[in-house]
This record gives C-alpha cells, sequence and structure tokens, in this order.
C-alpha cells in the first residue's frame, strides 16, 4: 500500500472498512469495547488522505463515502466516545523507526504529519466534518511507559457512562 498508493489504496481501504465494521458489530459480553480505530476514522482521516493526495479516482472515492454512509445508517456502529491520544508527529514517526516493522519501513514522515493534521482538523479543532460523540483527549507525547499511567487518571472519566471506546 505504500509503496504503491495508487494501485492498492482502495482496495486495502475497502477492506479496513469491512474489518473495521466487523469490529464494530461484533456481539461482546464485557460492559465495555474497545476499539483502536474506527469506520469514522478510516473515512474521516485515512480516506480522506487518499483522496487529497490524489491516490483514489473520484468514483473510488465515491464508493467508499458511499459504503461508510450506509454503514452509518444500517449497522450498529454507534460509539459513546472518541479517545484521541494526541500525538506530535515526530514522535510518532520515532516511535514507527523504533518499531522496526517491515510493513511501516516506508513509511514517510510528511504521511504521518498529514494525516495527524487531519486528525487535529477533526477531532480537535473540529473543522474538517462533524465529529458524531464528545472527543476526551489524553496527550500521548510522553515516553510509552507512561501512557497507561496517564490514562488510569481519567479511566473513571472516560469509562463512567460509555459502553464503546474508539481510540482513532
Amino acid at each position: 500500500m505504500y509503496r504503491d498508493p495508487k494501485t492498492f489504496a482502495f482496495t486495502f481501504q475497502s477492506y479496513v472498512q469491512l474489518t473495521l465494521l466487523q469490529a464494530h458489530t461484533c456481539n461482546i459480553t464485557t460492559p465495555f469495547k474497545f476499539l483502536e480505530r474506527s469506520v469514522f476514522s478510516a473515512r474521516y482521516c485515512f480516506v480522506e488522505k487518499l483522496k487529497r493526495d490524489g491516490f483514489l479516482s473520484p468514483p473510488e472515492f465515491s464508493v467508499l463515502d458511499e459504503w461508510f454512509r450506509w454503514i452509518c445508517q444500517q449497522q450498529k456502529v454507534a460509539v459513546d466516545l472518541f479517545v484521541y491520544l494526541r500525538t506530535d508527529p515526530e514522535v510518532v514517526y520515532e516511535r514507527i523507526l523504533k518499531r522496526d516493522r517491515t510493513e511501516e519501513r516506508t513509511v514517510p514522515f510528511e504521511y504521518i504529519k498529514s494525516l495527524h493534521e487531519i486528525h487535529e482538523d477533526w477531532l480537535y479543532h473540529k473543522t474538517l466534518y462533524e465529529c458524531p460523540v464528545p472527543v476526551f483527549t489524553i496527550d500521548a507525547n510522553m515516553d510509552l511507559s507512561e501512557i497507561t499511567g496517564e490514562y488510569k487518571k481519567f479511566e473513571n472519566q472516560i469509562l463512567e457512562k460509555n459502553k464503546i471506546f474508539i481510540g482513532v
């Protein structure tokens, strides 16, 4: 996908949308459902980025967008809260380099920076698309070993009234 986005963007995002729909709609036996990403972040951030960069043709974008709209109207993808782990793109990129995953080695910093700006506009500044639920923002620039402690500070607030948690 990163090496040849023009060829693989539509297929990849179609599959992402399917797997996220499956995650949203799977039955659970616990009182809370935690998802790392959502159909909303896939559409409003990742598909948006591919459209802006010209990696999705107008018809491809329309198909993904119409599927997203249908999913939102016809499927049980309701969420109660987004928890935005707000992280500077430089920190994200450094973490990618440290992980040293084969599939991430070709991810350019500019891609991370641009995705960050889209997330910021959607979740923080609220100037891009309507956010369907409240957003709880946590500063995630700290060392990874400290983030769990930071989350624990707010855990009761996050879980108190919510059954579905989406990290975006």
